[in-house]
């Protein structure tokens, strides 16, 4: 885990968002957190929310509501660039 000044930043990256990805990814940041219990806020893609995960003690989930995506930072992203691009005419895309 990485202390950025403001908080701990635990990242990893797979291939792809499958339940065996993200229950690997749930075990390692429970080895990371050691004693320590944390609140893990995330949407409710079918790999967050199946009935196969085996959560550890220390992580308590905590789903999001459908459609939120004000809650999603990257939304106000894709906001901004879209008004940036609107009424934009594109012969290609390359």
């Amino acid at each position: 885990m990485i202390y950025n000044g403001r908080g701990w930043h635990f990242c990893q990256e797979y291939a792809h968002l499958k339940r065996e990805d993200f229950q690997q990814f749930m075990d390692a940041l429970s080895l990371q957190l050691g004693e320590d219990i944390v609140l893990i806020q995330m949407d409710q893609a079918g790999a967050h929310i199946t009935n196969e995960l085996d959560w550890p003690e220390n992580l308590i989930p905590v789903c999001q509501p459908s459609h939120s995506p004000e809650l999603n930072p990257i939304e106000r992203v894709w906001e901004y660039i879209k008004q940036q691009l609107l009424g934009e005419v594109f012969i290609t895309l390359g």
